[in-house]
């Protein structure tokens, strides 16, 4: 029997297996490469997912800490006290004015000090926190303050911790 394929048809012809080698690994080469991009895309959104869960508690901290300031009510009594501006600033300037009776109260404090601005806030209608600066080194300054009807402070050093310890 003779048996008289045509080269296009014979399985055994070196030009076909060839041809088929070349389309096999082209197929690999195309699910290698899409498994890859599977796994890259897989990963990048389980990244985004992670960022974005940061990026929400990001924003709850930061709800939390503009929750701190005066109330309407507190800013309404320092307009009724006369007091013109920012009623945050007029408080850390009048903390910064009382330099003296604030080493005072506080034995670890020493003159010259200073309130850095930047770093302390109005925590309430009743209380700022104060970060306190002086040349050998500084603290924070937990203070309650009381707004009289004619625009007086007083105030009270509730607790002092320095940076050192």
């Amino acid at each position: 029997m003779n048996d008289k394929r045509s080269p296009e048809g014979n399985p055994r012809d070196p030009q076909q297996i060839r041809e088929r080698l070349v389309w096999r690994a082209a197929v690999v080469m195309l699910l290698a490469i899409t498994g890859w991009l599977t796994y890259v895309a897989f990963d990048a959104q389980e990244r985004a997912e992670e960022l974005e869960a940061e990026m929400a508690a990001h924003e709850e901290r930061e709800g939390l800490l503009t929750q701190f300031g005066l109330s309407t009510e507190a800013v309404r009594r320092f307009e009724v006290a006369g007091i013109d501006g920012d009623p945050e600033r007029y408080l850390l300037d009048d903390l910064q004015e009382r330099q003296a009776w604030l080493a005072e109260q506080a034995t670890r404090l020493e003159e010259p000090l200073s309130i850095d601005r930047e770093r302390s806030a109005v925590l309430s209608d009743r209380w700022v926190l104060a970060t306190i600066e002086m040349e050998t080194g500084g603290g924070t300054a937990l203070l309650a303050y009381e707004l009289s009807e004619g625009g007086e402070l007083s105030w009270e050093l509730l607790a002092y911790a320095s940076e050192d310890g």
